[in-house]
């Protein structure tokens, strides 16, 4: 013999979502979209943008709908912003579909409200790097004197590696005169890039009288400056300027010795 409670508050056969999936794990960088599609038990229609809360980071952010009504299947899609940042994965913290005032989502056939609760994904594969890499500092070439054979350069360094395409390159005004310092693959390295001017000509430093180099700011000609992420660098400068530079002038190009031995009187 029993005595059953009443139970209240089931509603049975009503359309609900089934599965929701998150995009492929990865880095999602500026301007990639994360993807999550939930899967219903039959056709909805969508009023609205509804949405899906997402953790980026400390930072709340909506994946709101983006396509699939009258269809079992509907993407939300956030797109990953300037500053976004999480190094060890994305979190959903609600596990409902959010409908803001004019949303719904219903059956298309019956036109009853869907049930919007669903399973959470495991998205901790999901990482974002949103952040640029930033110019740290510039180091300008050394002060002294260079003849026409030599070169000067100028090392940028950021504040995390990078990867270079093309040919980028920095303008050098040199007492007065204004030459192009080009990216050297060969002397460049992880965070830091270095420029340097092709061989230098004799109407830098007339006077040979020591001089100025004031550093500009990088062009890319086409080229890219970017992380490993594909973010592309801010490549804004503070450079300092280099005093005491002399080109050109006449002087020692090099010094020889006597040949090896032991001399006497």
């Amino acid at each position: 013999t029993l005595t059953p409670p009443t139970v209240e508050g089931v509603v049975i056969n009503e359309i609900g979502v089934t599965d929701l999936s998150a995009s492929n794990n990865g880095t999602y960088a500026v301007g990639d979209i994360v993807e999550l599609t939930a899967t219903f038990s039959s056709d909805v229609s969508v009023a609205g943008t509804p949405s899906i809360g997402l953790l980026v980071g400390a930072n709340p952010v909506q994946a709101t709908y983006a396509s699939g009504s009258g269809t079992t299947t509907l993407k939300f899609r956030y797109e990953i912003q300037a500053g976004d940042l999480d190094e060890d994965g994305i979190e959903i913290p609600s596990s409902f579909i959010t409908l803001a005032a004019g949303d719904a989502i219903s059956g298309t056939e019956s036109n009853a409200d869907a049930a919007l609760a669903f399973t959470t994904p495991d998205t901790a594969n999901i990482a974002v790097d949103g952040v640029a890499p930033t110019v740290a500092a510039v180091v300008g070439p050394d002060a002294g004197t260079y003849n026409t054979s030599q070169t000067l350069s100028v090392d940028v360094m950021f504040d995390e590696n990078v990867t270079v395409t093309g040919e980028p390159t920095i303008p050098l005004s040199i007492n007065g005169q204004n030459v192009l310092a080009t990216y050297d693959a060969g002397a460049s390295a992880n965070d830091t890039i270095t420029f340097t001017t092709a061989n230098l000509t004799s109407d830098l430093s007339s006077t040979g009288t020591a001089g100025q180099v004031t550093i500009g700011q990088i062009n890319l000609n086409g080229g890219s400056i970017a992380d490993d992420n594909d973010n592309e660098a801010t490549l804004t400068l503070t450079p300092p300027t280099v005093e005491g530079v002399v080109i050109n002038e006449i002087g020692v190009t090099s010094i020889t010795a006597s040949s090896n031995g032991t001399y006497a009187v």
